[in-house]
């Protein structure tokens, strides 16, 4: 009952992450999420733990839609600086897409766990 997904956005094979995406998931016995853990990379100078989306998601059947709308909230949470590989909006908008892409994949491998 337990689904993990990394996914990183590099300009070039071996570079540094632009935006790095990881996240695990526990669902329940009725398919509900457990507990769940969100953590971004190269949106500060540290990896960012995301609580206040996976907070969204606990005790929830998490679909696609539930899913998108916790990760709606994370341009609000992280204020990246540019650099001449990404601007801070790039960052951002990124983070919302690999967050929401590491996500499902994470409740579809705990789902085959049942």
């Amino acid at each position: 009952r337990i689904g993990y997904a990394i996914e990183e956005f590099t300009l070039r094979k071996g570079d540094f992450a632009i935006v790095l995406a990881a996240t695990v998931v526990t669902l329940d016995e009725e398919g509900k999420v457990a507990s769940a853990r969100l953590t971004l990379g190269g949106v500060d100078g540290a990896p960012v733990v995301m609580d206040d989306v996976t907070e969204e998601l606990i005790g929830k059947i998490p679909s696609r839609e539930e899913i998108t709308k916790a990760c709606q909230k994370i341009p609000e949470l992280i204020d990246p600086e540019p650099d001449i590989h990404a601007s801070s909006e790039y960052r951002k908008d990124l983070s919302v897409t690999l967050s929401r892409r590491v996500l499902e994949r994470a409740v579809q491998k705990a789902d085959k766990a049942f």
